[in-house]
């Protein structure tokens, strides 16, 4: 019996080593399953913190844009009313000026020659319409060209060399470019 005894010794000895490697090999396996497991959550973790990244992204480029359509909207909205707003204010100048009675229109000469101290040596293109409107040019006390500038009103006064343009629709342009000057400096102090 004691071989018996032996043997079962033996036997039982085996089949602990064998379970013991059993419960090993199960606890290693379990071991990967977790590592696995664990570097998957991070792999999906970092996937959900990138996508999340990049809607986060998307949503302020998308609200930098429609911020920035509406700035540029309201710019040209008021660009639109400005420019409606000086084209009126020009048109009015410039029915103003064509309703000029021959009597305010040589006020209008005669204004303009006293702001220059040399005009007894100027001399006066009229415009053909201004010169149709004022039929006497005596008491100005200057050289009236028999030249006429076609379809315009207004003169040009010529002193030495230097000519200043006082045609009707020079000095509405000129006003024009004033008032869009002044208007594009307020816009860019307003921004």
């Amino acid at each position: 019996m004691s071989h018996m005894n032996n043997l079962s010794q033996f036997v039982d000895q085996v089949v602990k080593r064998q379970q013991v490697e059993k419960d090993d090999a199960i606890q290693e396996y379990r071991q990967v399953l977790e590592r696995e497991r664990h570097d998957k959550e991070q792999e999906l973790m970092q996937a959900h913190h990138l996508k999340k990244q990049q809607l986060e992204t998307e949503a302020e480029r998308a609200y930098q844009v429609a911020e920035n359509s509406l700035q540029l909207e309201k710019r040209n909205n008021k660009l639109t009313s400005t420019h409606q707003i000086i084209e009126t204010y020009l048109n009015d100048i410039e029915s103003a000026f064509s309703a000029l009675t021959p009597e305010m229109t040589y006020a209008f000469i005669e204004s303009i020659l006293k702001q220059h101290s040399d005009s007894k040596h100027a001399e006066i293109i009229f415009g053909e319409l201004t010169k149709a409107k004022i039929k006497t040019f005596e008491t100005l006390n200057v050289k009236i060209s028999e030249q006429v500038i076609p379809n315009k009103s207004g003169f040009v006064l010529t002193i030495g060399d230097i000519e200043y343009n006082y045609l009707f629709d020079s000095l509405i342009q000129e006003s024009r470019r004033d008032l869009q000057q002044l208007i594009l400096n307020q816009m860019s102090t307003d921004n």
